[in-house]
């Protein structure tokens, strides 16, 4: 569990590995909760992501991985943080990944020698 600052998202929604430049202020934070709002409801799911770089006009964020909205409270600042269950995607075994990229490279090589 972790605690992060949520920060709403009303007309983007952010996946892990987009990296996507928002007009938000994040204070000092490294770490965000980046969270759909639809009609003034959070949504439960959301993408922790690495604040990359900021500017004056908002922050530079890469989206790591899935996290799950739990217990909010105000921080002392005003601001809203929210307790995040993390979901890092699990990497599938590189024998497998080869595996696969020796099939589809062999499906490509066939269908370009079919179309020759």
């Amino acid at each position: 569990m972790s605690e992060l600052l949520l920060v709403p998202l009303e007309d983007v929604v952010v996946f892990p590995n987009m990296t996507v430049s928002l007009d938000v202020e994040v204070g000092d934070e490294e770490r965000v909760l980046l969270v759909p709002q639809h009609g003034g409801d959070y949504a439960r799911v959301g993408t922790v992501a690495e604040v990359v770089e900021r500017s004056r006009r908002g922050v530079l964020v890469t989206g790591l991985h899935r996290g799950v909205a739990g217990v909010a409270r105000t921080g002392e600042d005003g601001r809203l943080l929210v307790e995040a269950e993390e979901h890092v995607d699990e990497e599938p075994p590189r024998v497998k990944t080869v595996e696969l990229e020796r099939e589809y490279r062999a499906i490509v090589e066939e269908i370009l020698e079919l179309r020759d």
